[in-house]
């Protein structure tokens, strides 16, 4: 076991677009604007400016407004997704409306999950909030603002993948054939117990000093570029709030001793994302720390499902189909090996905690 100190800090990710008007203009590039007096059930409508003339989109009453469509792909002009509004009008986070015909490269940040709207998988297939989907998957908004599956366009009945790409590794814990520590352990530090128990792998440990660490890593696995899905679920727990985590860690070159990436979220509902780019605690850079959010709950009986997308500099962490953090660093670019760790930072707290449904995939 290892005596680690958890640091962190806070980054920001700019979200930047390109709004294309479909078809209508050829060879000027359109400025989007809001008009001054907004429709009563939305706050801007786009226009597009020309340099000689000026086109405004022919708004929708709000009673015949049709149902918002739009189709999602991989992206272009290098933006992560493509957005395509098929059908009503679809408001980005930053307030700007896209009419119907519109087309626009976005990342993450920018997309909205109003209740009811329908989205499309386009051409490609696409990673939406640490779920992968194939092309022609139909997807819808639940009134809990969840994202469901529901048909595929030629009828047929459509299941959201962890990935289309390539299975890499996976385990629904039924066995131990892929060769998963387990027994008991005991140091000055702790005390860790880990068994696969009714289809899980679970892990109790006590701490018996501050700062008590149980590390668990992926049984014969490296990779540089993969997506990383698997649920969690607290079992028992004695650990005040902010006093107990439960990290990811990736590209470990030299193992978790030395450089890597690791993505902790924290029983508190906090979260936090850093690099070692050396075995030195005092080299560690924070991306950020300590950041809330209400899609974290570590607490007993709830499963957490969390999801790691790491694509080249770019790493995505994702916990109950809500994006936490998106961060980009080149600083550790080698393969390496994966794992989780299970922190205590109190002397006598226990936790006992599952985790089912581990899946490692290729970027698609």
């Amino acid at each position: 076991m290892k005596k680690n100190k958890v640091i962190r800090s806070t980054g920001l990710i700019a979200v930047m677009f390109v709004l294309l008007a479909c078809g209508i203009f050829s060879q000027t590039t359109p400025t989007v604007v809001a008009t001054s007096a907004p429709l009563p059930s939305e706050t801007a409508i786009v226009t597009v400016e020309l340099p000689a003339s000026t086109a405004t989109a022919t708004s929708i009453p709000a009673t015949q407004e049709p149902a918002i469509v739009i189709r999602l792909g991989p992206g272009k002009f290098e933006q992560p997704i493509w957005l395509e509004v098929l059908s009503g009008r679809y408001q980005l986070a930053g307030g700007d409306i896209l009419l119907t015909g519109s087309a626009i490269g976005v990342y993450t940040e920018a997309l909205t999950f109003p209740t009811g709207m329908e989205i499309e998988i386009g051409e490609g297939g696409l990673v939406l909030m640490g779920v992968s989907y194939d092309a022609g998957t139909r997807l819808v908004v639940d009134e809990a603002g969840d994202i469901v599956a529901q048909t595929a366009v030629d009828g047929s009945t459509a299941e959201p993948s962890v990935s289309t790409g390539e299975i890499l590794f996976e385990d629904d814990f039924s066995s131990n054939n892929n060769g998963w520590d387990v027994g008991l352990s005991s140091d000055d530090y702790g005390e860790v117990d880990s068994t696969i128990t009714d289809g899980q792998y679970v892990v109790t440990m006590t701490g018996k000093q501050e700062y008590f660490f149980a590390i668990t890593s992926i049984p014969d696995f490296s990779a540089k570029d993969f997506v990383w899905s698997m649920d969690a679920i607290i079992l028992e727990s004695t650990a005040s709030a902010g006093n107990m985590l439960l990290a990811l860690s990736v590209r470990e070159v030299d193992g978790l001793s030395g450089k890597h990436y690791s993505f902790s979220i924290f029983n508190d509902g906090t979260s936090s994302g850093e690099v070692w780019p050396t075995k030195k605690y005092q080299d560690v850079i924070e991306f950020w720390s300590y950041e809330a959010n209400d899609a974290i709950t570590l607490e007993p009986g709830v499963v957490n499902k969390i999801s790691l997308e790491v694509n080249d500099s770019t790493f995505t962490l994702y916990v109950n189909g809500q994006k936490i953090k998106e961060v980009t660093d080149a600083t550790v670019t080698e393969a390496g090996e994966i794992s989780f760790s299970l922190a205590m930072y109190k002397p006598g707290e226990t936790l006992k905690i599952a985790f089912d449904n581990l899946i490692i995939t290729a970027i698609p």
